[in-house]
């Protein structure tokens, strides 16, 4: 079946046909070398998932450790201070500019856990880490 041709129905109307793109899990490191001398403790305050960026004040795609991304802040930021390691509001990831990889570390469940409690306003699934240390063996 090419793309032109139709897809299958909902009724009376045929979907059409989406190129097959290939999709890619993303295997976050385990082993960075990074996370235990660029992650600070949590402030007492905890963390605010509805922080603007300091920078620029921009209030969406905010990160923790490192500023942001958006408008360049995060990289930025990184370049000056030489930190490596950013925790994202937005999903809960954790990026390591040094790995140029997604990391996973028990160094960030803290933050991660503080993060995803003032984002939703409960406590972060604890078997979503079981199923993130899988995904990354």
């Amino acid at each position: 079946m090419s793309s032109m041709e139709p897809g299958p129905s909902t009724g009376d109307h045929p979907l059409p046909v989406v190129a097959q793109a290939p999709f890619y899990a993303v295997h976050p490191r385990t082993d960075c070398p990074h996370v235990e001398s660029n992650v600070a403790p949590l402030p007492e305050a905890g963390l605010d998932a509805s922080a603007p960026c300091s920078t620029c004040q921009d209030p969406t795609e905010n990160w923790v450790f490192c500023s942001r991304y958006i408008n360049g802040d995060m990289a930025q930021h990184m370049g000056e201070t030489g930190h490596k390691v950013a925790l994202s509001f937005a999903d809960m990831s954790v990026w390591c500019d040094g790995c140029d990889s997604y990391i996973s570390h028990e160094v960030v469940r803290p933050a991660k856990r503080a993060a995803y409690r003032s984002k939703f306003g409960e406590d972060f699934p604890e078997n979503s880490e079981d199923a993130e240390n899988s995904a990354a063996r």
